[in-house]
């Protein structure tokens, strides 16, 4: 089954034209298609698809629509549809060309396409377009953005072109080519980006125009959107005599070329993440199954530096629970980690340091003030308790969280510290009551032991779900992404409950504090602080923060 179409006429600013509206054969679950015929009827206006004449009247993403009553639908469709012709006839939407240029131009019928990684330039100047295989080519300032791109080692073989980069200043106004018509010719191109011609300075003219001689070329072109960022297209030319087609009088044939956005502040927010945590350096210790979620949440959020620290070997018993799987049974964790990241993810750059934390810091291999946080998920809280004093050790000025997780899966925990304030996990087990370490702020009563084994003591565990850790980790993550955008300078204890069903099945018994609603442990994050504290207390040796 196809699309079924009615058409009829209808007039748009009192110009007849003739619609066409098509049901789909999953409507009424998705839009009508409304069509406009011919495309060019109200002559060249945002919002209608060229050749095809599809009007594009509604941004379906998220749209709920009410399936009870399809006949509303198709009215309300043709309304909006023709709402839209509207605004175009009437220029209140001109602007909308340049909001969507990079889309009009992709249905150009284009020789060849670029794959940008490079940061775009706020002036004019030149790039490089390094051509690994005929399909294959980047636009960048240099090679190491394409090996940063692709997490190569070495970049093979290669050559290398030179391309004009031309910004064009904010306000400027392109119509995209028509599609079926013949490409811009060059005094079309002048015309159209002769704002960014004019900014140039007498220097960039010499260098980028007046003193480039080649009979080949690419003009790569930044044209302001006017929500926020740039479109970016490119021109291929050839030049008989060699000048650059955007000096007067000279003639070239042109071509237009495809531009994918591949560079780092595209795809990082494009994805959710920040650009503004790419160059932050985390330290992550521990890399099991919260800390190899952890690594992989802070990536997705935008943070490129990582450096892993864990000494162990990732087990085919954990299979099940660790982001790693089972293909990468048996090899070190960081090692591991690092090439899961590197495979899945452009830009990230990760270290290594495959030992335990005290070991690495003896080294010299980690200096805590290296880095703009440390994070630790190792679920062992005596080499918590002393990293925590290294956090606030005089000569140390760093931030850190540390994250663990409970049997069962009963609730996880994040706390964040900083050097030289109050709040530390020490706190947690500060307490004058009580003559044993015990954590104050466990969901689970002291004293019980929760390791369990399937198949003899070799293979002892702390049971625990996949979505356990990786809810621990979701909560480690923002707790750590608010820190390293100064977005928490206090120090809060953030938990989360999970169900105690298996726990309490078991034998096993909780503490009051579980007892307490989310709204209670969240209005309460900030108050676990000891005030005899031998790290952070009044008594403690702090400096000024």
């Amino acid at each position: 089954m196809g699309v079924v179409w009615a058409q009829g006429a209808a007039s748009i600013e009192g110009k007849n034209v003739e619609l066409r509206i098509g049901l789909p054969v999953d409507f009424p679950s998705v839009l009508p298609t409304v069509r406009l015929r011919p495309w060019d009827a109200l002559g060249i206006i945002p919002h209608v698809t060229a050749t095809e004449g599809g009007v594009c009247y509604q941004d379906a993403e998220g749209l709920l629509l009410d399936q009870d009553r399809p006949d509303a639908l198709v009215n309300w469709a043709l309304d909006q549809a023709m709402a839209e012709l509207g605004r175009g006839v009437r220029g209140e939407n001109r602007t909308d060309f340049t909001e969507e240029f990079e889309a009009s131009w992709a249905l150009l019928k284009y020789r060849g396409a670029l794959y940008n990684v490079a940061d775009i330039p706020s002036l004019a100047r030149e790039l490089s377009i390094i051509r690994r295989t005929e399909t294959e080519a980047y636009l960048a300032e240099d090679a190491t953005q394409v090996l940063s791109f692709l997490q190569f080692e070495n970049i093979g073989k290669h050559n290398v072109q030179r391309a004009t980069f031309l910004p064009l200043p904010a306000g400027t106004y392109i119509e995209p080519p028509r599609p079926d018509r013949p490409f811009w010719s060059t005094e079309e191109l002048r015309q159209w980006l002769a704002p960014g011609v004019a900014n140039l300075s007498n220097k960039q003219r010499r260098v980028l125009l007046d003193r480039r001689k080649s009979q080949h070329g690419v003009i790569i072109v930044a044209l302001p959107r006017p929500s926020q960022g740039v479109a970016l297209f490119a021109v291929r030319y050839h030049s008989p005599t060699g000048e650059h087609p955007l000096l007067p009088g000279v003639a070239a044939t042109l071509w237009p070329l495809q531009v994918a956005r591949r560079e780092r502040a595209y795809l990082v927010p494009r994805g959710g993440g920040q650009t503004s945590l790419a160059d932050k350096h985390v330290l992550l210790i521990g890399c099991g199954a919260v800390g190899g979620r952890l690594a992989h949440d802070l990536v997705q959020s935008g943070v490129l530096r990582l450096t892993l620290v864990d000494f162990d070997l990732h087990s085919a018993d954990n299979t099940f629970r660790h982001v790693l799987g089972y293909p990468r049974k048996g090899l070190s964790k960081v090692e591991a980690l690092r090439e899961e990241l590197r495979s899945k993810y452009p830009y990230v750059q990760v270290t290594t340091i495959n030992a335990t934390i005290q070991a690495a810091h003896r080294k010299g291999e980690v200096k805590w003030n290296n880095f703009d946080i440390l994070i630790a998920a190792t679920g062992n809280p005596t080499v918590e308790l002393w990293l925590n004093a290294q956090v606030h050790s005089p000569e140390v000025r760093q931030s850190a969280v540390f994250t663990w997780l409970e049997a069962y899966g009963i609730g996880g925990h994040a706390l964040l510290t900083h050097a030289g304030k109050v709040g530390c996990l020490q706190c947690l087990y500060t307490d004058p009551n009580e003559s044993q370490l015990v954590n104050r702020a466990a969901f689970a009563q002291a004293g019980q032991k929760f390791s369990m084994s399937l198949a003899g003591c070799s293979a002892r565990h702390t049971p625990y779900g996949s979505l356990d850790a990786a809810r621990t980790a979701e909560t480690a993550t923002r707790l750590a992404i608010r820190a390293l955008l100064g977005r928490e300078a206090s120090a809060p204890l953030i938990s989360w409950k999970g169900d105690p069903e298996d726990f309490l099945a078991a034998g096993f018994q909780l503490t009051p504090r579980y007892s307490a609603s989310e709204e209670q442990l969240s209005r309460n994050r900030y108050r676990f602080h000891a005030s005899t504290c031998p790290i952070c207390g009044p008594h403690a040796i702090v400096h000024d923060a």
